[in-house]
């Protein structure tokens, strides 16, 4: 069903308002002389990218194979074309555009789906997917690491009773042992015997 002519002239404050706010179409006037009169905050953003273009000749920021559309034939109201704005010293932007001829003067383009070329999309999802391996990379070095750390603990907690004199240790069933048994069954630690150099000159 259609949108009636009365219902869009009633609401042309509201459709006003949502052209000059929407953040998902972009509007572009520009007078019989393709010069710009005025964008919406969508177009300078997506289209612009951020630049002011008021008053330039539109041909000028449309790739060469997109100058061709405009002025529209003398019998022609409106059209829809895919346009290549390539805004000097920004990158391309490939737009579906419907092309109204306005009153009193003009046109207006209205754009609302972006396109991008095919070495954009592959340098996007290049980017994309290199940034996918490098967290996947990462994320598998510190799971191993972790995996080690963890198989490498084993950790001795709590009040452990140690005889002051010989240093054996009570165990948790009573019994008194060298403190070298206590910590190889309770802990994954290797104990090496050697004589430090106290003892060496004592007993040698």
């Amino acid at each position: 069903m259609s949108i009636s002519s009365e219902f869009m002239r009633a609401n042309a404050g509201h459709l006003a308002h949502f052209f000059e706010h929407t953040g998902m179409l972009s509007v572009v006037r520009v007078d019989d002389n393709l010069r710009i009169i005025g964008y919406n905050a969508c177009c300078e953003r997506n289209i612009w990218q951020g630049r002011d273009v008021s008053g330039v000749y539109l041909p000028e920021l449309l790739a060469p194979e997109s100058r061709e559309v405009l002025p529209l034939a003398q019998d022609t109201d409106a059209i829809n074309a895919w346009l290549n704005f390539a805004p000097e010293g920004a990158q391309a932007v490939r737009v579906n555009v419907c092309i109204l001829r306005t009153k009193p003067e003009g046109y207006m383009l209205l754009g609302g789906e972006l396109l991008l070329s095919s070495t954009e999309a592959l340098e996007k999802m290049t980017l994309m997917s290199n940034e996918l391996a490098n967290m996947a990379r990462d994320l598998r070095r510190k799971n191993t690491e972790l995996q080690q750390a963890q198989a490498q603990i084993k950790t001795l907690e709590g009040i452990i009773p140690i005889c002051m004199h010989c240093k054996e240790i009570r165990d948790d069933e009573g019994y008194w042992v060298q403190l070298e048994k206590y910590i190889s069954e309770h802990s994954d630690a290797q104990l090496s015997h050697g004589i430090c150099d106290k003892c060496l000159e004592q007993h040698y």
